[in-house]
C-alpha cells in the first residue's frame, strides 16, 4: 500500500560499495514493474514523498528535466550512502567527482536503485531510506554491517 509520509529525513546518500572508488557494487535484486513506479509518481506528482514496495522511503525533493528513466536507461548520478544507526558515511562519489553510471534493469546496483530511481529526471534530486532487503541484507558488505538500513541522498546528473 502506497502511503503518504510526513517526515523528517536526516542526511541521505546514494549507492554503494567502497567510498574511494565511488563505485556501486552488484547486489541481488529484482527489475520493479514499472506500473507501481509510474502510479507512485502520479501521486505525489515530481516532487513529494512516497513509500514504495518493501519499505522503501523515497522523497524527490528536485524533480529534474527531461524524460524520465525507465528501465534499459542509462543513469548517471553522484550519491551519498550513510549507514542510518550509526550515520557512517560508507560510500560517496562526490569526494573524487566521478558520477557512476549504470543501466536500469541489469541488476548492476542495489535494488534500491532500480526501484528507487525508475522515473527519475536529469537533474533531480533524490533522498532514500532503504531497508536491509533493498540494501545488503543480512550478509552487509565492507563498512555495512548484516541488516542494516541505509539512507541515500542521489543527483541524477544524466538520463541517456
Amino acid at each position: 500500500m502506497r502511503r503518504r509520509l510526513c517526515c523528517t529525513f536526516l542526511l541521505f546518500a546514494g549507492a554503494c560499495g567502497n567510498e574511494d572508488a565511488g563505485e556501486a557494487q552488484a547486489a541481488p535484486t529484482t527489475v520493479p514493474d514499472d506500473g507501481d513506479v509510474a502510479a507512485a509518481f502520479e501521486e505525489v506528482g515530481e516532487t513529494g514523498v512516497r513509500e514504495l514496495k518493501d519499505g522503501l522511503i523515497v522523497e524527490t525533493t528536485t524533480a529534474g528535466k527531461g524524460r524520465p528513466a525507465a528501465v534499459g536507461d542509462a543513469l548517471t548520478i553522484h550519491y551519498k550512502g550513510v549507514v542510518q544507526e550509526s550515520g557512517e558515511v560508507f560510500d560517496s562519489t562526490y569526494g573524487s567527482g566521478i558520477p557512476h553510471t549504470f543501466t536500469l534493469g541489469e541488476k548492476s546496483v542495489l535494488p534500491a536503485f532500480e526501484l528507487g530511481l525508475l522515473g527519475a529526471r536529469a537533474g533531480a534530486d533524490v533522498k532514500m531510506q532503504v531497508p536491509p532487503s533493498l540494501g545488503y541484507g543480512s550478509e552487509g558488505m565492507g563498512r555495512v554491517p548484516p541488516d542494516a538500513a541505509l539512507e541515500f541522498e542521489i543527483h541524477v546528473v544524466k538520463v541517456d
